[in-house]
């Protein structure tokens, strides 16, 4: 991995570093980008709590907060050093 590639890596949340790495095939990343997406009061939708807890069933240490703070884009993602 490059200094660069590093860089941006740790500018990154885990829940974007999941999404953009290669631990997850692209079936698997577009479905948790539409879980995601869903709107709020769409009756199916799925929890951030019951997407966590999958994610860590499946080993990746991401938590509900985690999800929570990406989606509302107050995770280092969005952080204003990062624009």
């Amino acid at each position: 991995m490059s200094l660069a590639n590093a860089k941006q890596s740790q500018l990154l949340c885990k829940l974007a570093r999941l999404l953009s790495g290669n631990l997850l095939n692209s079936e698997d990343k577009q479905y948790i980008i539409e879980i995601l997406n869903t709107p709020l009061d769409d009756p199916y939708r799925i929890t951030n709590t019951v997407l966590a807890k999958v994610l860590r069933q499946e080993g990746f240490d991401i938590s509900s907060r985690t999800i929570d703070r990406h989606k509302n884009q107050e995770c280092t993602c969005y952080r204003k050093v990062n624009k």
